[in-house]
């Protein structure tokens, strides 16, 4: 219920704190660097049935890896080390953070020796008033009876999330199968993240 009277505010404000207190500052910086530091890697362990790592398969996991960590980004411009720290920030500090997996041949992934790459969206791309009863809508995630995520509703990905808060034409619905929605969640049944900084005091 606190959620639904906050709206966006807390995240709002939690971002107000990021920028202009410096104890938020370095609270957050302390946190990221513990929990990504330089970067979190990967470790290959294919074995067979006899339980002996598979060399030749793991090394060649290392070198697409070594290739792909470069650039996973959708937009090409962050290496994994920057876009796991950006990700991890938003996740601290607004309460949540999305992440579309885009998989196979398509436009985003031209010239990618692994067609994979991933679209980091902080929750202002998820409209947090975008409610729908009768199609089981709450604040941009569509849910089955048994409350399981079935679809999220992103804004417009080529504009800007200021200018769509009040409206949800835009939208594009994106399969669950396809979205890692990372949230702090205080509820059972709590659809969307609150911030870490949901008990700090404006003084």
């Amino acid at each position: 219920y606190s959620i639904n009277q906050a709206g966006s505010r807390l995240r709002d404000y939690a971002r107000w704190l990021d920028e202009n207190n410096d104890l938020t500052i370095g609270a957050l910086d302390t946190l990221v660097n513990n929990i990504v530091g330089q970067g979190i890697g990967i470790e290959p362990q294919v074995s067979n049935r006899r339980g002996e790592p598979v060399e030749r398969v793991n090394t060649r996991i290392r070198e697409l890896w070594q290739q792909w960590q470069r650039n996973p980004d959708i937009t090409g411009e962050l290496s994994i080390q920057e876009l796991q720290r950006l990700v991890c920030r938003t996740w601290l500090r607004d309460g949540e953070v999305f992440a579309e997996h885009i998989q196979g041949p398509v436009r985003a992934n031209r010239n990618r020796v692994v067609p994979y790459c991933i679209r980091a969206m902080e929750p202002d791309w998820c409209p947090f008033e975008k409610n729908d009863t009768k199609e089981r809508i709450i604040h941009g995630i569509q849910k089955d009876a048994d409350g399981v995520p079935v679809a999220y509703h992103f804004v417009d990905d080529l504009g800007d999330p200021r200018y769509f808060r009040y409206s949800m034409v835009q939208t594009r619905t994106v399969p669950a199968e396809r979205i890692s929605h990372l949230k702090f969640s205080r509820r059972r049944n709590q659809t969307r993240g609150v911030s870490l900084l949901h008990g700090v005091h404006r003084h």
